[in-house]
């Protein structure tokens, strides 16, 4: 009979267990090795897709550029070190532990805590102790694998549209931690609140935390909120889901450059936003120009000028200096001194006068490029006089 002392690595091996050892190494070693190339391409690509902007709209002396500019030195390897570093270490941890089960966990005695047994730490053990210690460990097991699938998925999308940044790496990290401990935490309320007759599968449950810990960690802190501190959930903040264009995937990616709401995305700065994204220049510019919009207006009247062609701030300003300035003032409710006020403020506004100074460059006619003169042939007069064709 194998016993635990004789299920060594290497005993595996000549067992043939070389499958078992190739499938750990793989599976512990696809997405940091997919993570490591993504982050080569994309410190290759940026700079190239830098100096193309800077020659298509000549933004060398415009101050969102050099601002960018300035702030940007840092290479992105360096500035994902951490993140991957981490990334690899519990992607092998995960994956001896999935695949190298008996030889990674031991007998259950050795692994008992308040993690894995909740409540029922200190209770006699049994087999039913034994039974839920194992069922916590696998929640957590296809919690990484829930993460796994998504993590590939994310990497491959956006190595093909190039929007990898080193806030998406500390992305996945959070959400693999995210998951492992909603996915715990889950495990144990089911255990406590879950019905009578209701058959846990640890295997669905963790999978699903794993490919979706921020949804199950928002329905966790509003059960929380809800029946501890009656909170609706409700806040001043404006959501990103306002600003026409952005969609739920572009959400995600908007906040990991530190935009949630559109707050911060009032404030951003479009070259930054241009440089991490596929998008082009003109379409950052417009999703800027709507939050500062809806920022200064509120949403319901955001609404309003949507609805009737005043999509952005500088809509509301070009609007407001001619002669439908009337209707402005009907759809806003404000006397012809209220508005003339807000464009007064919004000329003195450095986040609104820095936008429509870009939007004037984008826009404005560039100067045909110049070619230069060819050079000559050596030994060949550049005087040459050019005869009629025959």
């Amino acid at each position: 009979m194998t016993t635990y002392a004789d299920m060594t690595l290497m005993g595996q091996i000549e067992a043939g267990g070389i499958i078992p050892l190739g499938g750990m190494i793989v599976l512990g070693g696809f997405v940091p090795v997919l993570s490591v190339v993504a982050v080569w391409i994309k410190h290759r690509a940026t700079p190239i897709r830098r100096k193309a902007a800077v020659a298509m709209y000549a933004l060398e002396s415009n101050d969102y550029y050099r601002s960018d500019h300035n702030l940007h030195h840092v290479s992105i390897v360096r500035e994902t070190l951490l993140p991957l570093v981490v990334i690899i270490l519990m992607s092998v941890y995960f994956s001896a532990l999935l695949i190298y089960t008996p030889l990674a966990l031991r007998p259950p005695e050795f692994m008992a805590n308040f993690l894995l047994l909740g409540d029922k730490y200190g209770i006699e053990r049994s087999l039913l102790t034994d039974r839920y210690l194992l069922q916590t460990v696998d929640v957590m097991c296809f919690a990484f694998l829930g993460w796994y699938v998504w993590t590939v998925s994310t990497i491959f999308s956006r190595l093909t549209t190039l929007e990898l940044v080193p806030a998406t790496y500390y992305n996945i990290l959070t959400r693999l931690v995210a998951a492992l401990f909603v996915a715990v935490m889950f495990r144990h309320l089911f255990a406590i609140f879950g019905t009578a007759g209701t058959q846990f599968v640890p295997e669905a449950v963790g999978f699903g935390v794993g490919l979706f810990p921020d949804s199950a960690l928002q329905w966790l802190t509003r059960q929380l909120r809800r029946y501890l501190l009656g909170d609706t959930g409700l806040t001043d903040e404006f959501s990103l889901d306002l600003v026409q264009g952005i969609s739920p995937f572009r959400k995600i990616r908007l906040y990991e450059i530190g935009m949630d709401n559109c707050e911060n995305l009032a404030t951003a700065n479009p070259i930054t936003l241009y440089l991490t994204s596929n998008l082009s220049l003109l379409e950052v510019i417009d999703w800027i120009a709507q939050a500062q919009l809806l920022v200064l207006v509120g949403q319901d009247k955001f609404r309003v000028l949507q609805n009737n062609s005043y999509r952005t701030v500088i809509d509301l300003d070009r609007g407001a200096n001619s002669p439908a300035a009337g209707r402005l003032c009907e759809l806003l409710a404000f006397s012809g001194e209220q508005l003339a006020d807000v464009r007064d403020g919004l000329q003195k506004d450095p986040n609104f006068k820095r936008l429509a100074g870009l939007r004037d460059k984008v826009d404005s006619p560039k100067p045909p490029a110049t070619i230069a003169p060819a050079r000559p042939i050596a030994g060949v007069s550049r005087h040459v006089e050019l005869q009629p064709a025959v």
